[in-house]
């Protein structure tokens, strides 16, 4: 590998314990981060079965064997062990973190594919591969809970990166696909995440001030609000899921997400809108036979369904009824069939994203007819 990565921090796990605390003796002198890392949800995300058997089933479909493979942030191994023990003639394995690159080598050879899978504790960027070595196969991994965040070792400028430099043309990339959808979601029990409660046992002690502090612009991670949508007894869903864009991973850039998209929502409910949620999906397959999602919905009742939500998650955005003076917001409260207005806007660099929702069916002045269209079904993609 032409070049290494920075060197990393080197503090060690029992640095951050407490004087006199215990240390296990296979903890010592590791890296705390890597520690962390991997406790936090890297064995959620190895045990997760669905997306395990996406990545063998599109490699199979691909027929991978007597191949030659690409595995961008290998992390820990897995997925290149699979395409060794699929029969890939050379997997080429590039991993960020020295710790992880070296448990990956050591899965290779646990595994009894050591001679297959090379593993560079480097950037793949920073790399060069003689012609007749280039990748007929690239595999990537959604990780974000954007489809193309920063969080992702399927990065996509490091994946635009290995199609041009270190793949055959028409190399195959497993997922070939993916989309960003978004959905208004009401539940009470959401909403008392995000209130204040003033009744303390037939006292009133009253904090509205509070309220003016409800951020309703930024998303963050279900996992960081401290729970699963699954796990709501009381969620509904307030409009169809709809696609916000689809890329083409054979062909995509940064520059093909749109930096603004709105859309029209017919609500399906009275009630309250109370967040907009943002999951994606990934497939492979000419009728995109091979799929894997982070649909809240579709891992309710699934025994990997807590895993595959510890990694993935969703997006969330709390959602309010602004007061046009500036004060305290109020409860976005709704009609069926009432048309709602979802824009989203993506930022310049195509990793971060916020929502607006607003009532009626024409735009506001000034953004008639840009990036605007009606929302498709339950899981369309366009």
């Amino acid at each position: 590998c032409s070049g290494r990565v920075r060197v990393e921090a080197q503090r060690r796990y029992e640095d951050d314990l407490e004087p006199g605390f215990f240390c296990s003796e296979r903890l010592r002198g590791l890296r705390s981060e890597v520690v962390q890392v991997v406790n936090d949800d890297y064995f959620a995300l190895l045990a997760d079965h669905a997306r395990l058997r996406f990545f063998r089933e599109s490699l199979e479909a691909l027929q991978v064997r007597g191949r030659s493979v690409l595995d961008l942030g290998a992390g820990a191994g897995q997925l290149s062990v699979l395409a060794a023990k699929l029969g890939a003639r050379r997997v080429l394995a590039f991993e960020a973190c020295s710790d992880m690159a070296s448990l990956a080598r050591e899965s290779a050879e646990q595994s009894k594919v050591g001679q297959t899978v090379q593993v560079e504790h480097c950037l793949s960027s920073r790399v060069e591969i003689p012609e007749d070595e280039k990748a007929d196969i690239i595999i990537c991994e959604p990780y974000d809970v954007f489809l193309i965040g920063q969080g992702g070792s399927g990065s996509i400028d490091y994946l635009v990166d290995a199609r041009r430099r270190l793949a055959k043309p028409g190399a195959m990339v497993v997922p070939a696909g993916g989309a960003q959808f978004a959905r208004l979601v009401m539940s009470s029990s959401l909403s008392m995440r995000s209130t204040v409660a003033e009744d303390a046992g037939g006292l009133k002690v009253s904090l509205a001030n509070l309220a003016e502090l409800l951020d309703t612009a930024t998303v963050t991670q279900s996992t960081k609000k401290g729970f699963r949508w699954s796990c709501l007894p009381d969620l509904v869903f307030m409009s169809e899921r709809t696609s916000m864009f689809s890329l083409d991973f054979q062909t995509a850039e940064r520059k093909h997400v749109p930096r603004k998209q709105t859309f029209m929502l017919e609500v399906l409910e009275d009630g309250f809108v109370d967040a907009v949620v943002t999951s994606w999906e990934v497939w492979t397959g000419e009728q995109r036979e091979h799929r894997l999602s982070a649909h809240a919905e579709e891992t309710r009742d699934e025994p990997w369904g807590f895993g595959h939500d510890v990694v993935f998650g969703q997006g969330i955005q709390l959602i309010a009824e602004e007061d046009p003076s500036g004060g305290a917001p109020k409860p976005f409260a709704v009609k069926k069939g009432e048309a709602l207005r979802l824009t989203a806007h993506i930022s310049e660099g195509r990793d971060l994203l916020q929502f607006t929702l607003h009532r009626g069916a024409e735009p506001p002045a000034g953004g008639r007819g840009r990036g605007r269209r009606r929302a498709r079904g339950r899981g369309g993609v366009s």
